[in-house]
């Protein structure tokens, strides 16, 4: 099966609506509320460096610390009781 996303440079309605799920459903249900950033993003066509950057920055930093994190998380010693 496929899906159509873009049909005359417009998201269909079918899209939008796996994309609301995922946003709003999928998303949640996987990852910690402390690790899930909103960020509000003009696009459209492609990415503008000058005109994203200060949102490319955001989204890198906040990897950054969640890569940090899990590590962290991941090395914590197990301690069996």
């Amino acid at each position: 099966m496929t899906i159509s996303i873009i049909q005359d440079g417009k998201l269909v309605e079918d899209a939008q609506k796996l994309l609301a799920k995922l946003r709003d459903e999928t998303v949640p249900g996987i990852l910690p509320s402390h690790l899930i950033k909103d960020y509000s993003v003009e696009w459209g066509p492609g990415i503008d460096v000058q005109k994203h950057e200060k949102y490319l920055g955001l989204v890198c930093s906040a990897k950054h610390i969640q890569c940090r994190y899990t590590l962290n998380i991941s090395f914590q010693p197990v301690i069996f009781t």
